[in-house]
């Protein structure tokens, strides 16, 4: 695990794991303990920032790719940022 962030907007736990290529965001819902889907995102994530209330993304640091990376907290679309 690289990293943990509570989301108090939505109640989720976002949890960074894996290495290199396999690197995800693997997601739980704190108020039922429910696994959600995991965030694909190619990279290992050093750093999970989620935005505001009203605001639809959490913010990614992937340190190998020397990139950040917007993640839909709804439907898991991704824009990463060189």
């Amino acid at each position: 695990m690289d990293n943990l962030r509570y989301d108090a907007a939505t109640h989720w736990v976002y949890v960074g794991f894996g290495e290199d290529e396999t690197g995800a965001i693997g997601m739980v819902d704190a108020t039922t303990n429910e696994r959600l889907p995991e965030r694909i995102q190619a990279g290992r994530a050093s750093g999970i920032l989620p935005a505001g209330d009203g605001w639809p993304n959490i913010y990614v640091n992937l340190p190998d790719l020397k990139q950040i990376a917007a993640i839909n907290r709804k439907t898991g679309a991704i824009a990463r940022c060189p």
